[in-house]
């Protein structure tokens, strides 16, 4: 049964793709070369993902399957909506995923990590990918101060790092994993500075 899209969400796919640029046909054939893409590494309110697409089985959407350093590190369905891409490379436009990064972002290896469609070929790392720098993307943000936004509404406030679930993309599920807690100093005085800020709403993440 074929997916029902948001009239909004439609228009600006529509647009999206009158306004995209064709593709060579040097690049359609380098698409096709893999069943799936990873394309590159973003920052979101949830954290840092890896995100690319992996082309549809007889119109429905793949499971690709990750591994980092050589240990298995979970799977998803590859169904996210993706406007940018051209259905006749990937047999849907719902080929999208996104997968937490493993580990500690600032220590990430693109190299060490891999990921596989489900009928057993592996994904192609792109340039935006493999060219990702993390010493450099987090030299970026030293320096920041989080706590003099003028426009923080909300702050996620992680008091513990023990957790209940084994996440099998999460360090949390690795044997050799220790939780800890924030010291209570310490949350006093987060607290007491995002209340100054006006902060409307804290929340504990874990």
């Amino acid at each position: 049964m074929a997916r029902a899209m948001p009239a909004a969400r439609s228009a600006i796919g529509s647009v999206w793709a009158a306004l995209r640029r064709r593709p060579s046909r040097t690049s359609l054939q380098a698409l096709a070369r893999f069943p799936g893409w990873i394309d590159g590494i973003s920052l979101n309110d949830d954290g840092m993902f890896i995100h690319g697409w992996a082309r549809a089985l007889d119109g429905r959407s793949a499971r690709v399957f990750f591994s980092y350093n050589g240990e298995p590190y979970g799977s998803v369905v590859a169904d996210a909506y993706r406007p940018d891409l051209d259905i006749g490379i990937t047999g849907s436009q719902y080929v999208g995923f996104d997968v937490p990064i493993p580990g500690d972002p600032a220590s990430f290896d693109q190299k060490l990590f891999e990921a596989n469609h489900e009928n057993g070929l592996s994904l192609g790392p792109a340039g935006e990918f493999l060219n990702w720098n993390s010493p450099e993307y987090f030299k970026t943000l030293e320096g920041v101060d989080l706590y003099s936004s003028p426009i923080s509404k909300v702050a996620f406030v992680e008091i513990t790092s023990r957790c209940n679930l084994r996440c099998v993309y999460c360090a949390v599920s690795q044997p050799s994993y220790v939780g800890e807690d924030m010291e209570p100093d310490l949350l006093d005085e987060v607290i007491r500075i995002l209340k100054a800020r006006e902060v409307g709403f804290i929340s504990s993440p874990t």
